[in-house]
């Protein structure tokens, strides 16, 4: 039967729905099938934290910027743009038995999805939760008296929510509550948090895609084409592969009506981006994708993801510096902030919620990932699933001395962080020394 290339745009309710603050779960059993999914790779807390201060030191100040915690797709994209393709081929009877499966395991997530996109789920509430009660243990003589605290957050749910269980968090483990200021940036004008769309030079850096002839030479691999080929003969009946893996513009659309699958490649990628997904939902139930890949198809996806991070989001090319020198505003911020809190003498916290594109720049330009520009990426060089996992954050730790001296202890995703230019006291590294390093 000829395959028909309609397709009747789904009407796709994305209302959003309030997430409840209470009733957190306090335990979220590890996915197995987290392996090789990158940016989506669920946080776990360091517990161990860092080498405590000696009794000259006392906590007085932190600053941090974090990442939103795990989430529901951003929007309903590449699961519906599946389920489409699926409901379309089911009714043209070209779908195996595998096929079938898959179509009724796509319809499960997208149902969990539903109103939710965009948005935390469980495995991210408890996240930041976890993190700002991590936070209070390690600074909790800063809350003892005066303070004040600033909790900013960018215009997107996400952010705010995390943001709010963070400071459960901290309300929990301190058994007090806390006065807060509390910012929201709007949307178009945030060059502090949301830097990566103010930028122009940045946006005009994207435009030209420099990094996207390496993305296109891997989808034109024998590795990579031999991956579709076989998901593609899983999914669809013999005479329909042939004809799926030639055509150029299967035209499948989105929930937003925009078209998300265009040929066999998309199929495959979109796939995949469910399969990352599911990573951290498997307190809603979420179904399993792990059957279509072998370990060498997700180390090869994993991989052209990676690439779009590093030159996106990471030290780049050579020569080049704009990836991660948008983060500049942000720095001034923390750097501010953290001085006027010393010229103050007022202990507190600054604390930022925000994206990957947010942490990983600031932690470029603050030399927290020790990597090297490249012409061109090669595999494992660059860790996305440590460096921008849901929840990474960077935390400023400040101290202060009984000779009125202030020290800073830099944590990256709550691991100590060596400053090899600075002179290192145990782990603490002079206040006016480092931030000499960016001023």
């Amino acid at each position: 039967m000829k395959y028909v290339l309609l397709l009747l745009v789904v009407l796709f309710s994305c209302s959003k729905k309030k997430q409840k603050q209470s009733n957190l779960i306090k335990s979220i059993p590890v996915f197995k099938d987290s392996l090789f999914v990158g940016s989506k790779t669920p946080y776990q807390p360091n517990k161990t934290f860092y080498v405590a201060p000696p009794d000259s030191l006392s906590p007085f100040f932190v600053a941090m910027v974090a990442r939103h915690g795990s989430r529901y797709m951003s929007g309903p994209d590449e699961d519906i743009a599946l389920l489409n393709l699926l409901k379309i081929s089911n009714k043209l009877n070209v779908l195996t038995h595998k096929g079938i499966a898959l179509l009724n395991d796509i319809d499960s997530l997208t149902k969990i999805q539903k109103n939710n996109y965009g948005e935390i789920n469980a495995c991210g509430r408890n996240e930041h939760y976890d993190l700002g009660k991590n936070l209070a243990s390690k600074t909790t003589s800063i809350f003892d008296s005066e303070y004040y605290i600033t909790a900013n957050a960018t215009y997107k749910t996400r952010t705010q929510e995390s943001r709010a269980f963070f400071l459960e968090g901290m309300k929990k483990q301190l058994n007090k509550s806390l006065t807060v200021k509390k910012e929201n940036f709007k949307k178009g004008s945030d060059s502090i948090l949301r830097f990566h769309k103010t930028n122009v030079e940045y946006q005009n850096y994207l435009s030209l895609h420099p990094f996207k002839i390496q993305l296109d030479s891997m989808k034109h691999t024998i590795q990579f084409k031999n991956m579709v080929l076989k998901i593609v003969n899983d999914l669809f009946i013999e005479d329909e592969q042939v004809r799926i893996i030639n055509s150029k513009n299967l035209e499948i659309r989105n929930g937003e009506d925009e078209i998300t699958i265009n040929n066999a490649n998309d199929i495959i990628l979109s796939l995949y981006e469910c399969y990352k997904i599911v990573a951290s939902l498997k307190a809603e139930n979420a179904p399993s994708f792990h059957s279509f890949f072998t370990k060498e198809d997700l180390q090869l996806l994993a991989f052209i993801s990676q690439i779009e991070s590093f030159y996106e989001k990471g030290i780049g090319f050579p020569g080049e510096n704009i990836t991660y020198e948008i983060a500049r505003p942000l720095l001034n911020e923390m750097i501010n902030k953290t001085n006027m809190a010393i010229s103050n003498e007022m202990q507190g916290a600054f604390l930022n919620f925000a994206h990957a594109e947010t942490v990983a720049p600031f932690a470029v330009l603050t030399g927290l990932q020790h990597l090297k520009p490249q012409n061109k990426l090669v595999q494992d060089y660059y860790p996305d699933f440590e460096f921008i996992k849901m929840a990474s954050n960077v935390q400023w730790l400040i101290f202060k001395s009984k000779k009125d001296n202030y020290f800073i202890k830099v944590l990256y995703n709550e691991k100590e962080m060596k400053i090899s230019k600075l002179k290192s006291y145990n782990g603490f590294y002079n206040w006016n020394d480092f931030k000499g390093l960016f001023t």
